[in-house]
């Protein structure tokens, strides 16, 4: 064999002296870097011969000759790092360098000699190795010089310390090659970096100069349900045991089948059979085996038990009912995946939910479309089975014409299917009607024809019957405001009529208010009480029949409701019942404990007094009155006092109903004193609480503090018809208070029970969990609604800001 001596070396050596013959300098420098070409230091020294000279200092990268003793000029430099620091590095010769000093020759002519002799060590020769070996084989390793050697490496760095040689003399090493070899060539070091830092000592690396091939196991079978030979393929269920024979199988780390690891893996019968257990996410696909090493053996090729012979029942089937697959091995089914019109969604988390080897059970969505349902497996496999639904249909109507506006009714069978109704390009009515009936508003833009039925999937009602739509003769709104234009609480709101000469009332909320109908234009005004909701009901009475609207509306954040307008002098001797205030109770209807009786008055030059009372005459003790129900005294006599706020109590509020007198149920009185005006004030909370909305699953009350879980004793749902009546909206948002100290997450699930968001607080930071309705929660909440389950306890108060 020919001798290699391919040579890589580390350098770490004392700093050598140094001579310059092109210049001197007396001046010490402690600079170890400088601007002119200069060296600081060279080896290793002693060096093999044949092996790497490196040089450090400043502009080497300008030096174009080495030259050696005896004489020999070495032109081929390695620039590792020009510049300052800079690096160069030479091959030294085989044969003929002999010991003494080192000249560097600069492209200017500039003389470096070393101050120090280069030296030699003897090569380590490598004269044979074998060709081939398997892990656990003892090779042995022969040349000269082998006694220096401490350490040596497989390929990818797998290294034995001489410790662990088998025999070490100069012109042999025994070595067990390791479980983790692989093919490649061997490094002989003389340090042992298996105990060292190879950055901290000066070593030489011997390379063999050609490779000696390691063995992997070889594969005789294997067997699931089949048996095949070696690269054949096999059929096994998830969960069976597949067994594989061969040799050497004790240096397998590893089973992997299409890239998943298997399960439970066994050597077994003197290192001849591995066994494992089919895991459930594995696909069909190749098996391999990962030697320690990391190398890959082919055994074979696996496909994957599915189940067979489905069939849906009832078919067909009712969305929103139970639908059953029968087939072989479903049990290895994990979810069923049904198509909507906007393409496809996993059915998750289903209540009541069958899976045996023979049968498995879901709920079918209301927005499923018919054809072929999705099976679905553990490891990414589907099988289709074909199912159809139920279908609506329309026997007839109440009646065969009815007034826009006016109330009808549609029968049929399964109608409890359809979600939305349209007649012509009339606005389109959501509807929740029984099986055989829905009944429902006729918008007042319907047209005659055959009304179109909608189903929660997109599709539609066939061969519905048609409905004469006769023009509404009472008063009626063309054309709601739209969100743009969305009228404040406590302000006027004007709207399009048709037939406006035959309304004679207006109420929103249930009470009457005021309006005006401008003929010329067509349109009626009218006012929208200052405490408001997000939603009220305006309902248009005509001499010929009414009409009820439900208009969004901004509420307002606070309300100011007038009650007294003055000025009035109180005045204890005035004739009854001048120089007295008289509230009564309905100027106090719906006032919340939070409010306050805001008074603005003017202070006379005389001394004043201002006494307020239940309508029995006894005083109400208010925060800032004095016992008998007078203001305190220290505000009078200072006349930039102009106004006082006087919080009512729920107590107080109970009080004045309990005490309300012929007279009103509070009246002020007293002396000097001119009242100019009295409102009561009350900041208004928009938030929703949705204690008061909704109950957990299991039935039970949701109250504070509120532990959310993955059960149904802490986990409700909200329903489309709640949200959109609470006003919600693609901007709304879901607000949870909570404890600041505990910690944990919502999850926040369509009406599928497929996760959208979640709310977590995994540091104990937060006070309010905050989810915004955006395009994502809409799309749920228009589909059904929402579920929201989790785990984290500590919750105060969980609303809905519309």
């Amino acid at each position: 064999m020919k001798k290699i001596y391919n040579v890589f070396t580390l350098l770490v050596v004392a700093l050598m002296g140094l001579s310059l013959a092109a210049c001197s300098n007396d001046n010490l420098d402690t600079n170890q870097y400088k601007g002119e070409v200069s060296l600081n230091v060279y080896g290793p020294s002693p060096v093999m011969r044949g092996g790497t000279l490196r040089f450090l200092g400043s502009n080497l990268d300008q030096v174009r000759e080495v030259i050696i003793p005896d004489g020999i000029s070495i032109t081929n430099i390695e620039v590792k790092q020009a510049g300052v620091p800079s690096e160069i590095r030479v091959t030294v010769p085989k044969d003929g360098p002999v010991p003494g000093k080192v000249v560097l020759v600069t492209n200017t002519d500039l003389i470096i000699t070393t101050k120090t002799d280069l030296k030699y060590t003897e090569s380590i020769v490598i004269t044979s190795i074998p060709l081939a070996a398997m892990p656990g084989d003892v090779i042995k390793i022969e040349g000269d010089y082998l006694n220096l050697v401490q350490s040596l490496a497989f390929a990818d760095n797998v290294l034995v310390s001489m410790e662990d040689f088998k025999s070490h003399s100069r012109y042999a090493i025994e070595v067990e090659v390791p479980e983790e070899a692989k093919t490649g060539k061997l490094a002989l070091y003389t340090a042992d970096l298996t105990v060292v830092d190879k950055n901290s000592v000066d070593y030489q690396i011997i390379e063999t100069e050609s490779a000696i091939e390691i063995g992997v196991p070889t594969i005789h079978k294997l067997k699931g349900r089949n048996e095949a030979e070696a690269l054949g393929n096999i059929t096994a269920k998830a969960g069976e045991t597949i067994t594989i024979t061969g040799t050497y199988l004790q240096l397998t780390d590893d089973i992997t089948i299409g890239g998943i690891s298997a399960d439970d893996l066994k050597i077994t019968n003197d290192n001849t059979d591995i066994t494992f257990t089919l895991p459930a996410e594995a696909p069909d696909g190749d098996i391999l085996l990962v030697c320690k090493s990391g190398i890959e053996v082919p055994v074979g090729t696996l496909t994957t038990v599915k189940p067979t012979n489905c069939v849906a029942t009832p078919n067909p089937v009712k969305a929103g009912q139970a639908l059953q697959i029968d087939g072989k091995d479903m049990d290895l089914v994990t979810d069923v995946v049904f198509a909507d019109s906007k393409g496809e969604y996993t059915i998750a988390n289903n209540q009541n939910i069958i899976n045996t080897k023979e049968a498995y059970a879901v709920t079918v969505p209301e927005t499923a479309t018919e054809g072929n349902l999705k099976l679905a497996m553990a490891n990414g496999s589907r099988i289709d089975v074909p199912f159809t639904l139920v279908k609506p249909t329309v026997t007839g109507y109440s009646a065969s014409s009815v007034s826009a506006g006016g109330q009808l009714t549609i029968n049929g069978t399964n109608l409890d299917l359809v979600k939305k109704v349209q007649f012509g390009e009339s606005d389109v009515v959501e509807v929740k009607g029984t099986a055989e009936a829905i009944t429902l508003t006729v918008p007042m833009s319907a047209t005659s024809g055959a009304p179109t039925l909608t189903l929660a999937n997109g599709t539609t009602v066939a061969n519905v019957p048609e409905v004469n739509i006769a023009e509404a003769v009472f008063c009626y709104i063309t054309e709601l405001p739209s969100d743009d234009h969305t009228p404040d609480a406590g302000s006027v709101v004007t709207v399009p009529v048709k037939n406006g000469d035959k309304l004679t009332h207006v109420t929103v909320n249930g009470n009457e208010v005021k309006f005006v109908y401008d003929e010329k234009n067509s349109q009626v005004t009218f006012g929208i009480p200052a405490d408001a909701g997000s939603t009220v009901s305006v309902k248009f009475i005509s001499s010929n029949g009414d009409i009820e609207y439900s208009m969004k509306v901004i509420p307002a954040t606070s309300v100011e409701r007038i009650v007294f307008t003055g000025p009035i002098v109180v005045d204890w001797n005035g004739t009854w019942p001048e120089g007295r205030i008289f509230i009564t109770l309905d100027q106090l209807a719906d006032v919340p404990a939070n409010a306050v009786m805001h008074i603005e008055f003017t202070q006379h030059e005389a001394w004043g007094q201002v006494q307020i009372n239940y309508g029995d005459w006894s005083q109400i003790p208010f925060e800032g009155t004095v016992d008998g129900g007078y203001l305190k005294p220290e505000i009078f006599n200072d006349k930039s006092v102009t106004e006082i706020d006087l919080p009512f109590t729920q107590e107080i509020l109970d009080n004045i109903k309990a005490k309300n007198g012929d007279n009103g149920a509070i009246i002020i009185q007293g002396q000097d004193w001119t009242i100019n005006k009295i409102s009561i004030k009350w900041e208004i909370s928009l938030e929703k609480d949705l204690a008061g909305y909704v109950s957990n699953m299991d039935g039970t009350p949701i109250s504070y503090p509120y532990t959310f879980t993955w059960d149904d004793t802490g986990r409700f749902s909200l329903s489309k018809d709640l949200l959109l009546e609470l006003g919600v909206k693609k901007g709304s948002k879901l607000l949870f208070y909570k404890d600041k100290s505990v910690t944990g997450q919502i999850q926040i699930n369509n009406s599928s029970w497929t996760a959208i968001y979640y709310q977590t607080d995994w540091n104990a930071e937060k006070e309010v969990l905050e989810q915004e309705f955006d395009d994502a929660l809409m799309e749920a909440v228009n589909n059904g609604g929402l579920v929201l389950q989790g785990g984290i306890s500590g919750i105060t108060k969980m609303t809905i800001l519309p």
